[in-house]
């Protein structure tokens, strides 16, 4: 019956997947409502003339156009600019009819998606997928199962889904894809629809600014692979033959992606743990203590939903760890805390949290959308924190209103921690906790955290997805729907936006939030002034770095041999 239901699986792909041309010998995907075409070539096809042999495909059309070419039953066409979302007329005869279309491009793959059970929504619903990279061939009909995924997303009034995706073979054994190079190959696969952002990007930027940001995980020389996030490309939907948007194609965060030690199923024994908050309470704070409980058969208990091992793959599941982490945040008295909290939680991924927490006014990711990792319980009792899910970020609210919340997202928010994990080790200072902070945030603000940086991470996206022409297919398609409350898409004011946003958000928290005093002759923002920041000098001075007004010593706008002479000054009082 398997076999069955996989050589019927392909029957279907194949006759919704072939159009009746074919672009240098590429599939053309076509729009059911909007009666375009879509193919995707090389990123590097885009910007100058693109040729092609487009030829038809199948006896239905005898005749077909492309502009003013005439195709029949091939002929080589030049597009003259695939970019930004221009579309090319054309006409073809079948039978006694004359049929009008157009024909766009993208470098971005194309994902068919189909519902073979009715509609999709919260369960899992038998599919399939046919997935083609720029510049190849589609694949063969993925037999899947797919459904709507998220919290408030899924509610019913939404109308641009987030879907989660699995993979199978032939036989119904889960089934490991690789879509990308440079991404893992997997079952499991996340379509996020950046739902309610109103660019669509904050969510994939977000994440990769964490990855780039976050330190080693405390079990990273034993598992050198682990990856705190989760990687992603966008690619261009169709949803039972209907074009429904880019999406951001993502890696799911489980145990695979955190390397997490496999739960020994001859000897029922627990290693590695994980959870995820879903809810905002007191237990998801760490601000009450849980019930003392070690076990639980529930997908879902407290905030905290289980996600390996699998409920269903073990029942009950251990909570113990997860309940002593809680209540030792709890209960505990500051010297005890303060003693002992680095062998419950792995601090230095919480001190890059603070600053991520700040950095987005990420106001939607403390009691819920967080991750609790542990490696194995048996070789260490210490949790890590893995983030998750930045739409509500950088000036963008979890939910669009009639009317904006502006003091909720506004850059110059003071955002105060109530999760009583972060408190504690801020208002205790432990160790030196908050001192570490502002003193990363501050040598950080010079490289990865400068705001070109980070305006060009975002404003970045947008232009890759306008060039593509994505964004204008995206505006197109989604403008005006209710998970916009009604608001039409415009990608030009939100680079504008989010540009400003940043200038705002840094300028605050420089001053209000992360503040440390300079040392005067720092160069490179380490907190010691020594040969390596006479060396940058020197390099700004010979213009191998872009002008820096830290090596600005004198302040007169321009780094010379008078700012070199004051550095040396420094360096020779210092050491006498």
């Amino acid at each position: 019956m398997k076999k069955l239901y996989f050589f019927l699986i392909v029957c279907f792909a194949a006759s919704v997947a072939r159009a009746q041309f074919t672009i240098g010998e590429l599939p053309v995907v076509l729009d059911t409502v909007a009666g375009n075409f879509m193919c995707s070539i090389p990123r590097d096809a885009f910007d100058r003339p693109y040729t092609a042999m487009v030829a038809l495909d199948g006896d239905q059309w005898s005749e077909m156009w492309v502009d003013t070419v005439q195709v029949a039953p091939q002929a080589q066409v030049t597009f003259d600019d695939v970019s930004h979302a221009r579309v090319f007329p054309i006409t073809a005869v079948a039978g006694t009819d004359t049929l009008h279309y157009g024909i766009t491009f993208t470098w971005h793959p194309i994902l068919m998606l189909y519902g073979l059970e009715g509609e999709f929504n919260t369960d899992y619903k038998q599919s399939q997928v046919v997935f083609i990279a720029p510049g190849e061939l589609a694949t063969q009909a993925l037999p899947s199962k797919a459904k709507w995924k998220g919290n408030t997303t899924v509610r019913y009034q939404r109308e641009k889904r987030n879907y989660h995706i699995k993979f199978f073979d032939e036989d119904g054994n889960k089934a490991d894809m690789k879509f990308f190079p440079d991404l893992r190959s997997d079952n499991n696969w996340l379509l996020d629809a950046g739902q309610v952002d109103n660019a669509r990007i904050r969510n994939k930027a977000g994440m990769d600014l964490w990855m780039d940001l976050v330190p080693p995980m405390y079990y990273a020389e034993q598992e050198p692979k682990v990856i705190n996030g989760v990687r992603s490309h966008f690619v261009e939907v169709f949803l039972d033959g209907r074009y429904h948007g880019f999406y951001s194609m993502s890696e799911a965060m489980d145990r695979k992606q955190l390397k997490l030690k496999k739960y020994d199923e001859e000897a029922k024994v627990f290693h590695g743990e994980l959870w995820k908050t879903n809810a905002w309470n007191d237990y998801t704070l760490m601000a009450a203590e849980m019930p003392n409980k070690k076990h639980t058969s529930l997908g879902s208990a407290y905030g905290y939903e289980v996600k390996y091992p699998d409920i269903e793959d073990v029942t009950p599941t251990d909570v113990e760890i997860l309940y002593q982490a809680i209540n030792f945040v709890v209960k505990s008295s500051d010297e005890e805390f303060a003693e002992h909290v680095a062998e419950w939680f792995d601090v230095p991924i919480l001190k890059h949290y603070v600053i991520l927490y700040q950095l987005l006014l990420a106001w939607d990711n403390e009691g819920k959308n967080l991750f609790w990792a542990i490696y194995d319980r048996e070789q260490d009792k210490k949790l890590a924190l893995v983030a998750w899910d930045f739409d509500a970020t950088v000036g963008q609210d979890y939910i669009n209103r009639k009317t904006v919340d502006w003091d909720k997202i506004s850059p110059e928010r003071n955002l105060q921690f109530r999760h009583r994990l972060f408190s504690r080790l801020l208002n205790l200072n432990v160790n030196g906790f908050q001192a570490d902070v502002c003193q990363t945030y501050y040598r950080l603000r010079k490289t990865l955290l400068r705001e070109d940086s980070l305006v060009g991470r975002y404003t970045g996206l947008i232009d890759q997805l306008q060039h593509s022409g994505a964004a204008q297919r995206e505006t197109r398609r989604w403008s005006g729907v209710v998970d916009l409350y009604y608001r039409n898409l415009d990608f030009d004011y939100q680079k504008e936006y989010i540009a400003d946003w940043w200038h705002r958000r840094l300028a605050f928290l420089d001053q209000n939030v992360f503040k440390v005093e300079p040392v005067y002759g720092d160069v490179n923002r380490d907190f010691v002034v020594d040969i390596d920041d006479v060396n940058t000098t020197i390099n700004v001075m010979l213009r191998y770095l872009p002008f820096d007004a830290d090596s600005d010593l004198n302040a007169d706008g321009s780094v010379d041999i008078d700012d070199l002479n004051l550095l040396i000054n420094i360096l020779i009082r210092k050491d006498g």
